[in-house]
């Protein structure tokens, strides 16, 4: 296969996807108001807060605990606040809206002051599941072809098996290797993260228009999104016509934000890749894109080529 190594350089206008989302509580729900008096004890541990501290006792009436919380929210480098301003407001009221459904407007303030750098912690972590980063202006040059095949890394644990046997209810797919009933994969044994992967090899190996095709390991391609993550489409597919960035996605996460930053760049990718290598007398390339409940073993490499591919 002729993949084009690609240098990408990221000129800026960054464009938030974000997805609205409601905050999952149930990661939340485990604060409870400590004595005050061990509160004031952790605070001037910390050095932090010692403005409301009057005596031995806080003014309770001094905390907001929404300020508090976005302020620290807005001090995490991942997340641009002025982006997404009304997302994370939203997701810290229903925080403090949970809390004021237990507690006194006072306890609420206890437990923000005590716990708030957790909180903030796992409220981030939400907010990043549901955010990714387009963007407009990407400049891409090509340095040549790569002509290396990467290889999956074994362990001694990895169980070889066929490529038609499916794995045992409840069983980890990613612990297993597959070597028998592969003839057009250019590396062996082969290793995939869901079952729906190892259903449409075997729709590779059974598709007479297929050639070969490739399970891409992580340094195969430069193809980075949101911040300089690397994407590795889940298969390379060679056909008499062209090269085709494969992949396979659950249908419920079709529409999620990180998702679908990934097609964006696998679509610029296929563009520029495709522009070198019919310059230079090779294939171009196509962008699938295939919900995972759509592939079975018999089905057609060219019926879901012509079904899911990209423009």
């Amino acid at each position: 296969m002729y993949i084009p190594k690609i240098k990408v350089e990221h000129l800026g206008n960054e464009k938030y996807i974000i997805k609205d989302f409601d905050l999952d509580l149930s990661q939340l729900d485990n604060y409870v108001p400590i004595e005050n008096e061990i509160l004031i004890k952790n605070l001037l541990d910390a050095m932090e807060e010692t403005t409301i501290i009057k005596g031995n006792v806080i003014d309770f009436n001094a905390v907001n605990p929404s300020k508090e919380l976005v302020k620290l929210i807005r001090e995490k480098s991942e997340i641009d606040y002025e982006k997404c301003p009304e997302l994370i407001q939203k997701v810290v009221r229903q925080f403090l809206e949970f809390y004021r459904d237990k507690y006194s407007e006072e306890k609420v303030r206890n437990v923000v002051l005590m716990y708030k750098k957790d909180i903030v912690s796992k409220i981030t972590a939400q907010i990043i599941q549901n955010l990714a980063i387009k963007y407009d202006d990407i400049f891409e040059t090509v340095e040549g072809i790569k002509d290396i095949v990467y290889k999956e890394v074994l362990t001694f644990n990895d169980k070889l098996s066929s490529i038609h046997e499916a794995p045992e209810p409840g069983a980890n797919i990613k612990s297993m290797a597959y070597k028998d009933g592969i003839h057009k994969a250019l590396k062996v044994p082969v290793k995939f993260d869901s079952d729906p992967e190892r259903k449409f090899a075997i729709v590779c190996e059974s598709s007479p228009e297929v050639i070969r095709w490739l399970r891409p390991a992580k340094e195969q391609f430069n193809i980075t999104y949101n911040n300089g993550r690397r994407y590795e489409p889940d298969f390379v597919v060679e056909d008499n016509d062209f090269y085709y960035l494969v992949e396979v996605k659950r249908k419920d996460m079709m529409n999620d934000p990180d998702v679908l930053a990934k097609k964006d760049r696998a679509l610029k990718y296929c563009k520029v890749a495709s522009e070198y290598n019919l310059a230079n007398g090779h294939k171009a390339f196509k962008y699938l894109f295939i919900p995972h409940d759509e592939i079975q073993t018999n089905s057609s490499f060219k019926v879901l080529k012509d079904r899911f591919i990209e423009e």
